[in-house]
């Protein structure tokens, strides 16, 4: 378990290294839930925020936040899903997330 922790944060790392090669709208998100627009869940968020124009096929990501660093704390690792985001917002909404593949 150990030894695929660290090589995920390794992977990780690698990519928020690579910066602007793998996220050209912003840092690489870690998202709990990477799903469409049309859950309820994320129809919800996008409720919330007032946002239209956001198709039923639109990717999205839920509770997502940046992994800013190496080491950093806990925006330093991402145990669920690394994904792009088009556009993040304060309720943790992800909308255009594309999974980032971390398989090195």
């Amino acid at each position: 378990m150990f030894t695929k922790v660290v090589f995920v944060f390794t992977a990780l790392a690698a990519v928020v290294a690579a910066g602007s090669s793998q996220c050209n709208a912003g840092p690489v998100q870690c998202c709990n839930t990477l799903t469409t627009a049309s859950n309820s869940q994320a129809a919800g968020l996008i409720q919330q925020l007032g946002l239209s124009g956001v198709g039923a096929n639109v990717p999205v990501g839920i509770n997502c936040n940046p992994i800013t660093g190496i080491g950093a704390g806990s925006g330093s690792s991402c145990n669920a899903n690394p994904a792009c985001c088009d556009n993040t917002y304060t309720n943790g909404l992800g909308v255009q997330c594309n999974p980032i593949n971390v398989n090195l």
